[in-house]
Parts: structure tokens; C-alpha cells; sequence
């Protein structure tokens, strides 16, 4: 299971938190059952307050960027505490702040995030497209790196939504793709790895 601390950095990844982890441990999956890991402490629980408060307190200050960063993190918390469709609000709202910004990388990593709200809510199809949003964003700016995350992502909606394996290993196959064509073999081989899972 992945830590709080690994969560919150920018390449989770390197701090021993795959994407597999982190989407098992935040959003959990729709298909299973509720249980110990997935109930929220207390203070897990209330933990989107501030985060809550920050959004309103960036807008007061006329901070947009802060304001979105916000908004994005507020999803992250909600998507952990199961509150999806509050999640894919926030995410949609740091999403459109972004794109008002021009801030393409911020853009694309909220995109990322709005695609794994609506899979934590069911919503399949929608999810793909934020998805291929957030991938086809990384692709124009360059970034294999994080293109690479956003697949890896994308082939969880995929497995989630129980479409055929070969889909689900397509996906895989061109994350580890990216990922070598950054120089990050580890990731690539974990991703593949995924396959026998």
C-alpha cells in the first residue's frame, strides 16, 4: 500500500507507489467489496476540508494557478474517500481553470485525474476519454515520462470495466513503450509485469 508522503509527490512512482497502488488504494475499485483498508480514519475523513477551504481562499486572492492546484488536490482527497462524483467535479473545475491558464501540463495531469473519478464512479466510457485526453496532452508536449503514467492509468479503465485482456495489454504495452523511450526501464518492466496480475 502506498504511503501518504509517496502520494503526494510529483513522480510518486519513485517513492515505491505505483499507479496500480495508487488507484487500488485511493479510488478503489467499483467491483469490490468495501473493507478495513478501504474505510477512512478520521482524520482521512475530514481531510478535505482545508483543501476546501484552500480553493476559496486562492480564488479571494485571485491566485487562478493556486486555485486549480487546489481544486485538483480537493479531488484527490474525495477520490480517496470514495466521493467520486464530488472528485470528478473538482477535477473538472481544475481541468477547465487550467486549460483558461494555458498551463498544458497542469491540464493534462487534471485530465488524468478527472479519467480515474468517473472510473471510481462506473462511468467507463467518459473515463477513457479523460484518458486519451491526458495522453494525447503528454504526447504534444514531449513528456514520455508522464505520458507513460497516464497510460498506465488509462489501462486500469479498461481492466476495471472488464474489456477483453488483449485491450488491457495493449494499453501496457505502449506505457512500457514511453516509459523506455524515457530512459525509465524499472517502470517499464513493472508495467509489463502487470500483465500476469
Amino acid at each position: 500500500m502506498c504511503s501518504s508522503a509517496s502520494r503526494s509527490t510529483a513522480r510518486p512512482h519513485r517513492a515505491g507507489c505505483s499507479t496500480r497502488e495508487r488507484w487500488a488504494t485511493e479510488r478503489g475499485r467499483p467491483d469490490e467489496p468495501e473493507g478495513p483498508a478501504r474505510t477512512p480514519d478520521r482524520a482521512q475523513r475530514t481531510a478535505w476540508r482545508p483543501t476546501r477551504t484552500a480553493t476559496t481562499a486562492y480564488r479571494q486572492l485571485g491566485d487562478k494557478h493556486g486555485e486549480a492546484s487546489a481544486w485538483n488536490n480537493l479531488g484527490a482527497t474525495l477520490k480517496g474517500l470514495r466521493r467520486f462524483e464530488e472528485a470528478e467535479q473538482a477535477h473538472r473545475t481544475a481541468t477547465t481553470t487550467y486549460r483558461q491558464l494555458d498551463d498544458k501540463l497542469a491540464e493534462a495531469r487534471a485530465w488524468n485525474n478527472l479519467g480515474a473519478a468517473l472510473r471510481g464512479r462506473g462511468e467507463f466510457e467518459p473515463a477513457v476519454g479523460g484518458d486519451r485526453g491526458a495522453v494525447a496532452m503528454f504526447e504534444v508536449l514531449g513528456d514520455e515520462h508522464r505520458r507513460g503514467e497516464a497510460l498506465e492509468e488509462f489501462a486500469a479503465t479498461p481492466s476495471a470495466a472488464g474489456w477483453p485482456s488483449d485491450v488491457v495489454r495493449a494499453v501496457r504495452q505502449d506505457s512500457a513503450e514511453a516509459y523506455r523511450r524515457a530512459g525509465a526501464e524499472e517502470e517499464a518492466a513493472r508495467v509489463l509485469d502487470m500483465d500476469g496480475e
